[in-house]
Order: structure tokens, then C-alpha cells, then sequence
């Protein structure tokens, strides 16, 4: 079939070019009879030139014609213009839209550089910092659709801003957008206040050390994506009822309250962002007036995918972890959370988190005796760049801290946790320090042990900085032997001044272990599962000198193990003098 393919087109070529030579040379018989040949006159040869350059222009108006044609017949050139316009509009982002944009589009073909040139829509946006005369090159391309309007008072000198915002204010009536940051003034907070009646996005970013302003909104339509930077806005307002993202950072005065916090999102089901950080109204959190938020609805939220809530008042953390209902969210970043937010797995807090874990492969525990907190991240961890929300990017996941000063309620937050984590990673991190002086003192941890009943699925300890080993180890092997059955690496750093009762606590711990391990394998009453049955240790990773006392007295106990030796090792004491 390709063979013949080939003849027919060799066929054709050949048949094209003798149509070419007998054209031609009909063309040249019929110009030498009116004009004469090649050696007559200056004036025939002029003629001639001008004969061939109509001929040329004839055959490019035609081959012009052809192309026009042949390109209808691609399928996109036979779309209808408002099928391609909104084809056109999916190729980029209203808000990053910049003219060279519609320069690439319009150069691929005069059906298409049309469609560019008189379509409002693809014309969207009009920015300080590209000049007035582009913008009111835009202003003339678009001259009644929706507008967005960026002022970034760094790129534009003030002469420059004072000429641009009264052109854009000219149009507000149209404004979609308004993006406005860098170190405001009055006259950029007069602006922002507008009276823009269709605005649907509002992204505000004021410097901070500067002038801090709350906003008025004016009467108009819900805006619908809000994103705030050291401005306060009217929280009450009727313009903030169906929010679809809301970002708030490093607000310190004219925050919302509880209460309109509550109001805003209870009417925003359509929320799929909420990022409130860095917002503090000053030292401590000052309790909030008006209704107790124990006494409020739940804020259903089906939508939402993304929940950012770092450093900000008591009463609006108390909020959100108790009162937001939703069962979407794949990107969780929080901190301060409380041990009672888990104290059943039902709780929306409990159910937010177990969402979030339930994704992923892998989760890391981290415990600090430093100040008694409770870190749980995913693998990989939930990150969240800190731009604005049509610029962020995020990765799913989980970074969550948990504080307390006891470590009492551990066992509340791993209950309510652990069903849904399918590896876990438990690190516990100590003061740093050994106890002073030679002795068997061990360092002290405020670290809830009975939670280790509740880690079935964890497969690495990692006992660093000092951290007190020693109950770990005894829970392990007298209080509970079959606890963290499926534990495969440990890793202990020094916990004691005296490298011979380090050692006594490990030998004991493997001893009782591989007792363990032996009596499920030779039990007839209970058969050996995953999920019951204590695994062998594959790995373990101690100071060097433990590791030398346990190969002298106990080798037989390492079989089968790995052992490597901690970064740091254990302090020498001195024999005592005779």
C-alpha cells in the first residue's frame, strides 16, 4: 500500500511539473509577441521584469488563497470563534497573563492573529509595572469585559503608580481582580477601596513594618478568593459569604473573632483553601468575646483539600480544630494542637488528620522532652510555599505538632491515629545531656510509655539526643514484651553515664524479645500473623562500647542483627580509686 503511495505522488509531480513548463512557455511565447525578445530595447527588458514580477504576485495571491484552504480543513480551523476563544483562554491563567501571550497565539495563522486582535477576553490584564501606554493598548483591546488590575509598588515609579491608578479607576466597574502589594500607602489603600461591585478575587500584600489598614469593601457581589498580608478587612461583611479560598497572614491588629470566623466559613461551603498564620493580636492570647465556641455548629466544609494553621490567637485555633467538618483534606499543616482533639477518632480534628495520614505510606512520630511536644509528619511531609493562593504550590501530606506538658495524652492522640498509619517511624528526642557525676541515673523523659501498646505498625525507634532509653527498653521487655510487634530497626543513643547497665538494659530487652519471638514460633494455641505476631529485630544501632560488652557476655543474643554504632558515643567514667 506505502508503494503505491509512492507512484501516485511520483505520478503527480511529474504531471505538476508539465503543467509548470507548458504554462511558461505559453507565457513567454505570448510576452515576446507583445513585447519582443530578451535583445530588444531598455524598454522591452523593463517591460518583461514587470510582467514576471505580476506573474509573481498572481501566484503568491493564489498560493495565499490555497494555503487558506488547505488550512480550513483542519479540524481547529473549523471550530466556531467562541469554541476556540474559550480553547485560547484554558492556555493560560487569566492572572499570569502577560501580552506575549497573545503574540505566540496570533502568529500562527491570520484566522487566528483575527480572533486575538477582537476578542475582549483574551485581553485581560492591566499592570503598573508594563507602563500606561500598554495598558491602555489593553483598556482599547478589551474595552467592556472583565478586567484584572496588578500594581506592584516596587516596579513602578510613584509618577508612574499615581497615572496608572487613575486610569484603572476609570474602569472599576469592571475590575475581577485586583493583585496590590509591596509597601503601601494611603493612596494604595484609597485605591484597594474602590467601589468595585463585580470583584471576585481580592489579593492585598502589604509589607510588614508598614502601615497596617483595615479595609472597606463596599456594597457588590461575594468576592470569592481572598488573600490578605497585613491587612484587616470588614470580616462581617456580606462580600466574604462565599469564599472559595481565604488566606490571612501576619495580621496583628483587627482580627476576626471566633465568632466571625465562624460566620464566614459556615457560609463559604464552596471553601476549598483556608490559611490563617503568623496572626497574633500581641502577648498571649486574649480570650474572645461573644458566644463560646463550644456552643457553635460544626462548619461543614465538603470541599475543602488544603487547611494551613500556624501561630495565630487560642480562640481561633480552639475554632477551627473542634468546629471544621470535612473529610477531603489532603493537605494538613497545623500546630498546638491539644491531646483532647483525639480523644476519640470521630472528633473533626481526629477525623481531619486520620483523612490526611490514611493517603499516605508512611508517618513519622517525633516526641521532644525539651518541651513536651508531639510532632506527626507524613512521608513525604505536607508543604505549602508561601505565595499567593494562584501562584502556591502544595504537596499532600501531613505536618501537625501537638503540645502538652506531659506526655499523658500521647496515648489518646496514637489511639486515635495509629489504625490509619500502614508504617510508622517513632523518634524520641531527648534534652541533649547526660545526668552529671558517675552513676546508673538515666536521663529523664516526661514520654508516655503505654503508648507503645498502640504502635503495631511502627517498624523504627530512633531514641537520639540523649533520650531516656531506659524505660523504653523495660516497657519493652517487663511491662508489655509484645508491644511494637512489627519493630524491625532500633536505635539507641547513650542514656547513661555507665556503658555496663546501657548494656544491661539492651541485653535484657533482646533476652525477653527473643523469648518472645521463640514462644509464638513453638505455641500451639496461638498461630504466628502479621499483625500478632513480634517480628525479629533486623537491626540495631548502639554505642560502640555497649555494643563491645554485649559481643564479650551475650554475642548469642545479636544473631541475626545488624548492629551499627551511634554518631556519639557514650561518655567514659573513670574506675573508681582504690
Amino acid at each position: 500500500m506505502a508503494e503505491s503511495r509512492a507512484e501516485s505522488s511520483t505520478a503527480l509531480a511529474q504531471r505538476t511539473q508539465e503543467i509548470v513548463d507548458r504554462t511558461l512557455g505559453t507565457f513567454w511565447q505570448e510576452v515576446n509577441d507583445a513585447i519582443g525578445d530578451s535583445n530588444g530595447s531598455r524598454e522591452e527588458l523593463d517591460l518583461q521584469v514587470r510582467a514576471l514580477e505580476l506573474l509573481q504576485g498572481e501566484i503568491r495571491a493564489r498560493t495565499t488563497r490555497l494555503n487558506s484552504l488547505r488550512n480550513n480543513l483542519v479540524p481547529i480551523h473549523r471550530l466556531p470563534v467562541e469554541v476556540l476563544i474559550q480553547i485560547f483562554l484554558r492556555t493560560f491563567n487569566s492572572l499570569h497573563w502577560k501580552i506575549e501571550t497573545n503574540r505566540h497565539l496570533a502568529s500562527v495563522s491570520k484566522r487566528w492573529w483575527q480572533i486575538v486582535s477582537s476578542s475582549p477576553l483574551l485581553w485581560p490584564k492591566i499592570s503598573a509595572s508594563r507602563g500606561v501606554p500598554r495598558a491602555t493598548l489593553v483598556l482599547k483591546k478589551n474595552p467592556g469585559g472583565p478586567l484584572i488590575v496588578r500594581l506592584d509598588t516596587r516596579k513602578a515609579t510613584p509618577a508612574v503608580q499615581d497615572e496608572f491608578m487613575a486610569v484603572a479607576v476609570t474602569e472599576a466597574r469592571r475590575w475581577q481582580s485586583i493583585v496590590v502589594q509591596g509597601p503601601l500607602m494611603m493612596k494604595h489603600f484609597d485605591f484597594l477601596e474602590t467601589s468595585a461591585p463585580v470583584l471576585q478575587d481580592l489579593f492585598a500584600f502589604q509589607v510588614k513594618g508598614n502601615l497596617e489598614k483595615r479595609l472597606a469593601l463596599g456594597d457588590g457581589r461575594p468576592i470569592v478568593n481572598v488573600d490578605v498580608h497585613c491587612i484587616s478587612l470588614p470580616w462581617e461583611s456580606n462580600r466574604l459569604s462565599r469564599l472559595k479560598t481565604l488566606q490571612i497572614r501576619r495580621l496583628s491588629k483587627d482580627l476576626p473573632t471566633a465568632e466571625q470566623l465562624h460566620g464566614m466559613l459556615s457560609a463559604s461551603p464552596q471553601l476549598s483553601w483556608l490559611r490563617i498564620t503568623d496572626c497574633l493580636n500581641g502577648p498571649g492570647d486574649a480570650p474572645d468575646a461573644g458566644v463560646p465556641v463550644g456552643t457553635k455548629p460544626l462548619i461543614s466544609l465538603p470541599k475543602l483539600d488544603t487547611l494551613i494553621i500556624q501561630n495565630i490567637p487560642a480562640p481561633l485555633r480552639r475554632l477551627l480544630y473542634t468546629h471544621i467538618d470535612s473529610s477531603t483534606v489532603t493537605c494538613l499543616v497545623a500546630d498546638k494542637a491539644e491531646s483532647d482533639h483525639f480523644a476519640s477518632p470521630n472528633l473533626p480534628f481526629s477525623t481531619l488528620v486520620r483523612t490526611c495520614l490514611n493517603a499516605t505510606s508512611d508517618v513519622v512520630f517525633t516526641w521532644r522532652d525539651t518541651d513536651g511536644r508531639l510532632t506527626i509528619g507524613s512521608v513525604p511531609l505536607a508543604k505549602v510555599s508561601n505565595n499567593w493562593i494562584p501562584w502556591a504550590t502544595r504537596s499532600a501530606g501531613v505536618d501537625l505538632s501537638v503540645d502538652g506538658e506531659s506526655g499523658d495524652g500521647l496515648g489518646e492522640v496514637v489511639r486515635a491515629l495509629s489504625p490509619v498509619c500502614p508504617t510508622m517511624t517513632l523518634q524520641l528526642l531527648g534534652a541533649g545531656s547526660l545526668p552529671e557525676g558517675p552513676g546508673g541515673d538515666s536521663a529523664k523523659t516526661r514520654f508516655s510509655f503505654d503508648s507503645l501498646d498502640h504502635l503495631s505498625t511502627i517498624k523504627t525507634i530512633r531514641s537520639t539526643q540523649n533520650f531516656d532509653a531506659a524505660p523504653l527498653l523495660r516497657h519493652m521487655w517487663e511491662t508489655n514484651p509484645r508491644c511494637c510487634p512489627q519493630l524491625r530497626e532500633l536505635e539507641l543513643w547513650p542514656w547513661r553515664v555507665d556503658e555496663e547497665m546501657m548494656a544491661n538494659d539492651v541485653r535484657e530487652f533482646l533476652s525477653v524479645r527473643q523469648g518472645t519471638i521463640d514462644e509464638g514460633e513453638n505455641g500451639e494455641e496461638e498461630e504466628e500473623t502479621p499483625e500478632r505476631g513480634v517480628k525479629r529485630l533486623e537491626k540495631l544501632v548502639i554505642p560502640a562500647g555497649v555494643h563491645e560488652r554485649l559481643r564479650t557476655t551475650s554475642e548469642e543474643l545479636l544473631g541475626g542483627i545488624d548492629v551499627a554504632h551511634t554518631a556519639e558515643p557514650a561518655a567514659v567514667v573513670p574506675p573508681p580509686a582504690v
